[in-house]
């Protein structure tokens, strides 16, 4: 993992593994209680992974939280879907 520092935050970027198919760019943060939270940004294709660490690190200075670049397969990428899909259908009801 590099760890790579802005003026005012510094971002995470995971070293990509070749089973990897996206990359996650996730602001790790938290909530309104204080309780630890991630919000998922932006998800590129793996090949654009070095656009991806770009974009955070432009990003990183104008958010109050450090920045994650986070490697995914495709199947993690296809179970999150799924499961989001789940929760809207879920809160819809």
């Amino acid at each position: 993992m590099s760890v790579i520092h802005t003026k005012r935050n510094f971002v995470c970027a995971y070293e990509p593994l070749p089973e990897d198919r996206y990359a996650d760019i996730v602001l790790v943060g938290e909530d309104m209680d204080g309780k630890p939270k991630r919000h998922r940004l932006l998800t590129q294709p793996i090949d654009q992974y070095q656009e991806a660490v770009s974009w955070a690190l432009g990003m990183a200075n104008v958010m109050a939280s450090p920045i994650e670049v986070m490697p995914i397969t495709a199947e993690e990428y296809e179970r999150r879907s799924h499961l989001e899909s789940l929760a809207t259908r879920e809160g819809a009801r």
